[in-house]
């Protein structure tokens, strides 16, 4: 399913700390195509993490409109929200967010069972085979390297089909050699699968390399 266009527009969020208010995006406009590749790109603090958890319904604007397809996520409840996210989100952490005590399989298989989805097991193992991992689905994520951890967190964010997959710094922790392994990965699977993918990152050699890139600083636009 496509996401649609996703535009915002004049959106800013705030958040308290203490008797203080935090202003973490001012007054942002963008309009980001539908399955398109897509960079944000800002230094530590500049708001590009919640830039994506504002497009993925994990968090609400405090002013401005966010409309993602036929969705306006700052007008639509808390369970529509709850709902997008579920079925339409896939989100690759930059600490991919494994379950220790899961395997790897099991660790791709959490979104098929919360959207009730039936052969969950078999979605799951093709999924991590898309990925390059088919022989080490029943590996504990520990035992592996952090490039096929990240990768577990890529089947993980892409099995349930969603529209939008964001990657928060998903190279961060990761050397250059794995990181561009990550990054190919994921434009090939915004290409072979037609995917709206969002990467936020601060690294200037990967900005470098895109056309469409967002540059964050401040919170605001560059």
């Amino acid at each position: 399913m496509n996401a649609g266009l996703i535009t915002l527009m004049d959106v800013s969020k705030r958040f308290k700390s203490g008797n203080t208010e935090v202003c973490a995006l001012s007054q942002v406009s963008i309009t980001i195509p539908d399955g398109s590749f897509s960079i944000v790109a800002g230094a530590s603090g500049s708001g590009k993490t919640t830039l994506l958890n504002l497009i993925g319904g994990l968090e609400r604007p405090s002013s401005g409109s966010i409309t993602v397809g036929l969705r306006q996520l700052d007008q639509i409840s808390e369970h529509a929200l709850a709902i997008f996210r579920r079925h339409q989100v896939g989100y690759v952490f930059q600490g991919n967010n494994l379950i220790s005590t899961l395997t790897a399989l099991e660790n791709v298989e959490i979104p098929l069972i919360l959207t009730q989805v039936a052969h969950h097991r078999d979605l799951a193992a093709a999924a991590l085979a898309d990925v390059g991992l088919a022989e080490k689905q029943h590996c504990f994520p520990q035992i592996l390297s952090m490039g096929e951890q990240q990768r577990i967190a890529i089947a993980r964010a892409m099995v349930h089909s969603p529209a939008v997959v964001l990657a928060d710094e998903p190279t961060a922790n990761l050397d250059s050699g794995t990181g561009g392994q990550i990054l190919s990965l994921l434009q090939e699977m915004n290409q072979r699968q037609g995917r709206t993918v969002i990467i936020s990152t601060h690294d200037p050699q990967i900005i470098g390399k895109y056309e469409s890139v967002v540059q964050l600083a401040d919170g605001r636009l560059v």
